[in-house]
């Protein structure tokens, strides 16, 4: 698990910031040489340590992720160069390829100290990454370094990397061998080798030569090719080697060109080859004109597929899609790729089935049954003007998935760590919703005609109802981000370990199945003979509906008093008060029977009694909400518990679960928030029944809960270890280690958790109950 570590330099006279860990890696910044000359340049580098098996990325990422970047803050006359890149490895993540690093990393910058630099001087910078392994997460450091400016220090007056051993030459510090291996691992030129690239429709070749090449027909002289820029090769299509008379030839696979497009004029990048270029080192530059192909260059022994060269030492062999070791080609896999196809198409069925039945769920219920509704009204009606009711609401729900799915990926690009339902975490939102919900149901009984304003959710208003198929789509969208169905917590776990496209991707599949059972009655005249033909009870089925919106809206107004409090709460049922006498004024008199002149003043006198109340109390939400922090355990002690269906449950944190499991105990984990109506039907279902809570007290079982009804990164990310970011999620550690848990379904029912619960141990009588009684 994350432990709390800090990365401390003491160097007599070059000495990095202590530095918090940051997820997953340490970050720091390191001088060379140990002293700064004045008027001189010298190196600092920001170095990376990785946990085994995540990688951060190079300056073009490939497939996927975000390149490393550092922002100075210098004392005046310091200027920074760019950073240095040391050739990256491919790291395989079927179907993409990555461009990065894994273990440990070093970027060089060149710094250059004014003619006056003296005494202490301190540098800063902002350093951001994206880190990946199984999940992607955003990082950032504010990082320092303190150095002494001394007239007699090592340095370089002409800051030219093609000679990097003037700046390591005289009082090397203690970082010099680490900036050795990165400045020998950045990219040279070599006047013994030549680069040409062939374009073909379909392909490029690039052609190495030598005068003194062999024309060896094995692998280990194979090399490897990262582009400078994304968009000009197939990132994740083998690169087949062959040797060609005078050297190496390399195919590549030329990302599709749009119509009328030519595509690139030059090919840019880098060579990477693991037995070397020669006194050049192991990776060269490559910028040449792409030649128009005639006919590719003879093959002087079968081709190979190149694969992931690594830096000596930096390179984890043993990680799942990593790369090779020195001198070795990782082959990139068809099987691999058809694999991780494969992964999609079901992560795709996955979202549509949560989709489905996402429309089951009781937080989506009472809003779909009015779509129900519209439907029974428009039984008699075209077959077209159906059908394009389904269409209407179906680009509705797709719409909002891809606004919301948007929304997720630039904030959590931006590093906020959120989830499904992050939008009711806020107090403003679940306000806005509850109203609406109020006014839908008002409408629904006849107080007034939404009409021209908001045309009544389904479509009941307006000539021919489109905007109000397209309203119900949204609002439906909404309402169902509380719930989770099943099969969904996979399919968005995976959506957001993935590039924004996929993720794009999935949320659309989710949107379709929430819309397909509409879509295909609509889309099918017959199926609405097993409709109610239309009658004087819809009007007594268009009122009752309006209960369950109320029921709704009563459901948001307790979620935000548990968020906000009770101020919060009386705020919100006077602006109820307030909407229900607007709402009242424009049922009275705003009827089309009325003058145009009493309809105005109407219309004028309900927005005054409504708008500025709920713009006021919108705009001192802040002030009215209470200090609500929800508890937590701190350093690994038990928190405070909190007993419910009589179970006391402790308050989640990492350290907490780790403690208990590193102690060979069982330990049920339950991810939950107040606005999770699924999660709060599980707790009355599940967690109420006797029997489960008798054998948790049996087999001494620690409980956690992990409540996430205001924003909390901690949480998110302990949700993405298991590849989540939804909830519910429920996790029983079995107690034989922190690898040996299981994760339940999002629907549970007492028989799924006391078959779960077989699995786990019988507790020792002489074994004391934990500190979680039940």
């Amino acid at each position: 698990m994350l432990a709390a570590f800090a990365l401390a330099f003491s160097i007599a006279a070059a000495t990095p910031a202590d530095t918090p860990k940051p997820q997953h890696l340490q970050a720091a910044l390191i001088a060379e040489p140990s002293a700064v000359a004045p008027g001189k340049s010298f190196w600092v580098g920001l170095r990376l340590k990785l946990e085994p098996h995540w990688h951060v990325y190079w300056k073009n990422p490939g497939d996927a992720g975000l390149p490393v970047s550092i922002a100075w803050t210098l004392p005046p006359g310091f200027s920074a160069g760019p950073i240095q890149w040391p050739y990256p490895d491919r790291i395989e993540v079927p179907p993409l390829m990555n461009y990065g690093y894994e273990n440990e990393v070093l970027f060089p910058v060149l710094i250059s100290a004014p003619a006056q630099a003296a005494g202490k001087i301190e540098l800063k910078a902002k350093a951001k990454w994206v880190i990946c392994h199984d999940i992607c997460l955003p990082g950032s450091a504010d990082l320092s370094l303190t150095v002494d400016a001394a007239p007699n220090a090592a340095g370089s007056a002409n800051p030219d990397l093609g000679s990097p051993a003037e700046l390591l030459a005289a009082k090397p510090s203690a970082f010099a061998p680490a900036f050795r291996t990165a400045l020998q691992a950045l990219p040279a030129f070599s006047p013994a080798w030549s680069f040409r690239a062939l374009g073909f429709d379909s392909t490029l070749i690039l052609i190495a030569t030598s005068p003194n090449a062999a024309a060896s027909q094995g692998a280990a002289s194979a090399f490897n090719f990262f582009p400078d820029e994304n968009e000009i090769i197939e990132n994740a299509a083998p690169q087949k080697f062959y040797p060609v008379a005078g050297g190496f030839a390399l195919e590549l696979k030329r990302t599709p060109l749009d119509s009328g497009s030519k595509g690139p004029d030059s090919l840019n990048g880098i060579a990477v080859r693991p037995q070397g270029w020669g006194d050049a080192g192991k990776s060269l530059w490559v910028h040449t004109a792409i030649e128009k192909g005639q006919t590719a260059p003879k093959a002087l022994a079968a081709a190979v597929v190149a694969g992931g060269p690594a830096i000596a030492g930096r390179s984890d062999p043993g990680a799942p899609g990593g790369a090779s070791g020195p001198g070795n080609l990782g082959v990139t896999s068809a099987s691999s790729s058809r694999s991780g196809f494969a992964k999609l198409l079901l992560m795709l069925a996955l979202a549509f089935t949560g989709g489905l039945i996402l429309n089951l769920m009781p937080c989506v219920l009472p809003v779909l049954s009015l779509k129900i509704f519209d439907f029974v009204k428009r039984a008699g009606d075209s077959r077209w003007k159906v059908f394009s009711h389904g269409l209407i609401f179906t680009f509705g729900v797709l719409l909002s998935f891809w606004v919301l799915a948007g929304l997720l990926l630039i904030l959590r690009h931006g590093g906020s760590e959120l989830g499904w339902g992050f939008q009711l975490q806020s107090p403003a939102f679940l306000m806005i919703l509850c109203v609406l919900f109020f006014f839908f149901a008002l409408s629904l009984f006849g107080v007034f005609e939404i009409g021209a304003t908001f045309t009544r959710l389904g479509g009941a208003q307006s000539k021919d109802g489109w905007s109000g198929s397209f309203l119900a789509g949204v609002t439906a969208t909404v309402v169902a981000t509380p719930c989770t169905a099943p099969y969904m917590g996979s399919a968005l776990g995976y959506a957001f370990t993935q590039p924004a496209y996929y993720a794009l991707l999935v949320f659309t599949f989710v949107g379709l199945g929430m819309a397909s059972p509409y879509l295909l009655l609509s889309g099918f005249p017959a199926l609405m003979k097993f409709l109610p033909k239309p009658g004087e009870w819809m009007e007594t089925l268009k009122q009752f509906m309006g209960f369950p919106l109320l029921a709704t809206a009563i459901w948001l107004a307790w979620v935000l008093g548990q968020q906000a409090g009770v101020d919060a709460l009386i705020a919100l049922l006077g602006v109820l008060l307030l909407a229900g006498l607007s709402a009242w004024i424009l049922g009275k008199w705003t009827p089309f029977h009325r003058e145009a002149r009493v309809r105005l003043i109407a219309t004028i006198v309900a927005f005054l009694v409504f708008v500025p109340a709920f713009a006021w109390v919108m705009l001192h939400l802040d002030g009215l909400r209470e200090s609500k922090p929800h508890p937590v355990a701190a350093n690994g002690a038990a928190g405070p518990t909190m007993m419910t269906n009589g179970i006391a449950w402790e308050p989640f944190s990492e350290a907490r679960l780790f403690e208990l499991v590193g102690q060979g105990k069982p330990v049920f984990v339950d991810f939950t928030a107040d606005w999770c109506l699924s999660c709060k039907v599980n707790e009355k279902v599940a967690f109420g029944s006797g029997e489960v809570t008798r054998r948790f007290r049996d087999l001494n079982l620690a409980v956690l809960r992990a409540d996430w009804t205001l924003r909390d990164e901690t949480i998110a990310r302990a949700l993405a270890r298991y590849g989540r970011n939804s909830i519910p999620l429920y996790v029983l550690y079995s107690g034989r280690g922190p690898d040996d848990y299981v994760v339940l379904p999002e629907v549970l029912s007492p028989g799924i958790l006391l078959d779960a619960l077989k699995k786990v141990p019988s507790a020792p009588a002489s074994i004391a109950p934990a500190t979680t009684s039940l």
